[in-house]
């Protein structure tokens, strides 16, 4: 199942033990944007599970009687929040996977890797979904990873912009544009 989802165009899971499932937003971002997963987001993750066996047990979580894994979308107690905050707080047993934007897919890989291996990791996020990195800017000032990310910022920048200029991201309509 983990594999499949992989694949999807829309999804990247990056794997144990971190255990997330990014959902493509768009290509262009503002650094005021909101980061909470949108309906059409919602939707798509929730029509692709469902042949799975999953559904919604709460607004948050979704189940399967054929898997022992749930996914969970956090909370998002604050909408204007840092998205660094997104899972600060959140508890989840080993096998859970959480369901994020891209943008909170980013910051998690930033505050749990360094160096190599997270450029690495970001650019492999990039690649398929670019990530607001404007906003993760304004917010690292206040996080323990801020020279970590300071330092790169300007590589990913320019990685993500030629990407989305030059690559199949050129042509990606966001989710909304589906329903």
């Amino acid at each position: 199942m983990l594999d499949e989802l992989g694949q999807d165009k829309n999804f990247v899971y990056i794997t144990s033990p971190d255990n997330i499932l990014s959902v493509f937003d768009h290509t262009n971002y503002d650094r005021s944007d909101l980061e909470i997963l949108s309906v059409p987001q919602r939707k798509y993750t929730e029509k692709k599970l469902k042949k799975f066996g999953y559904k919604f047990k709460t607004g948050r979580v979704l189940i399967s009687n054929e898997y022992t894994q749930k996914f969970r979308i956090p909370k998002q107690s604050i909408i204007s929040s840092n998205p660094y905050d997104i899972l600060r707080y959140e508890k989840r047993d080993d096998q859970d996977i959480f369901i994020l934007t891209p943008t909170q897919a980013a910051c998690y890989i930033i505050t749990h890797y360094e160096s190599v291996q997270l450029m690495q990791k970001l650019k492999a996020l990039i690649e398929k979904q670019p990530v607001n990195l404007k906003k993760i800017y304004d917010h690292s000032r206040f996080e323990k990873c801020k020279d970590s990310y300071y330092s790169i910022y300007r590589e990913l920048q320019n990685f993500q912009d030629d990407l989305v200029k030059n690559s199949k991201l050129k042509y990606k309509n966001h989710l909304g544009k589906f329903f």
